[in-house]
């Protein structure tokens, strides 16, 4: 059979407490808490989209937040009645993309 290649991409893997590393706390967090998230390496200014899915992939919870270097709390639970489990939070920039872990108690 006929086969391809596609073109190579560059690939960084941070290890956990180095720069660049995306830090949700607390987590796990307990309903009703305000989740907060630290982007060390955002710009100083900017808009984040925030995304929170459950376990089967479904969006549960999504907005935009504006990250500004030692302003990262939001609250998430407040808007999305999240029930127990976990869920995936990912954040999407200009510069930055993540996706973390996040368990509900």
């Amino acid at each position: 059979g006929a086969f391809t290649y596609s073109d190579m991409v560059v690939v960084q893997i941070d290890q956990p407490g180095t720069e660049g590393d995306v830090i949700l706390y607390p987590n796990p967090i307990h309903a009703g808490e305000v989740l907060s998230i630290d982007l060390p390496d955002a710009p100083d200014t900017g808009e984040t989209l925030v995304v929170l899915y459950d376990i089967y992939g479904r969006e549960v919870f999504s907005k935009i937040a504006v990250f500004m270097r030692g302003q990262s709390a939001f609250a998430v639970d407040r808007e999305a009645r999240l029930r127990p489990g976990v869920y995936f939070v990912s954040g999407t920039t200009d510069e930055i993309l993540f996706r973390k872990k996040l368990v509900v108690r």
